[in-house]
């Protein structure tokens, strides 16, 4: 019942959401887990002093016009953006499914300057699609930073940068105000867009 869910959330200090879907069967344990950490990883970046808060703006813009650079050659408009596509873009990793156990998905360098992606066989649904992307984002914006002329990196914003650049690339900005126009105001905002 809702009461035993709402005592539950606040007994884990979780999301009363994240454990509604898990109960629904909305999503998988997996799912709820990258939920929860996503959560806290902005939890604890909002604490951060309003200096940190700033550099984090200005990181995000760089990003997400480096993301539309990416996705310009790509020649790629209509969202979702495919991983097929995504992983195109970059011919220095290559998606390969298996057996991963901890994680959606997980990088390994191969040799220097070329990368293996391997994800859970299988669908990939929209938290593992997230987690290749964020894997692509890690590869690109710590161990290829060079290569494509970025700032330098802040190591209290580092996640917080994979995070950013991976939602960059898998929903643009313009796509997303597009798809927000089209939502009824009297709708869930964030469930309906969610739903898209």
């Amino acid at each position: 019942n809702v009461k035993a869910l709402e005592n539950l959330a606040g007994a884990l200090d979780v999301d009363l959401e994240i454990l509604q879907d898990l109960a629904d069967g909305v999503v998988d344990l997996d799912e709820a887990w990258c939920d929860f950490c996503d959560a806290e990883e902005e939890r604890r970046l909002s604490m951060e002093e309003p200096g940190v808060r700033i550099e984090r703006r200005d990181k995000s813009i760089e990003l997400e016009k480096f993301a539309k650079k990416i996705l310009e050659k790509m020649n790629t408009s209509a969202v979702p953006i495919y991983i097929p596509e995504l992983i195109s873009a970059f011919p220095f990793i290559q998606l390969i499914p298996g057996d991963v156990s901890d994680k959606l998905a997980r990088s390994s360098r191969i040799k220097p300057g070329s990368y293996a992606i391997r994800y859970r066989k299988g669908d990939i649904r929209a938290h593992t699609r997230v987690a290749i992307s964020r894997e692509i984002a890690r590869i690109v914006l710590l161990s290829e930073r060079e290569k494509y002329n970025l700032s330098r990196r802040c190591e209290t914003l580092s996640q917080a940068e994979i995070m950013e650049f991976a939602n960059a690339l898998l929903v643009p900005r313009e796509a997303l105000a597009v798809e927000i126009q089209k939502i009824s105001t009297r709708m869930n905002m964030v469930k309906a867009l969610a739903d898209l």
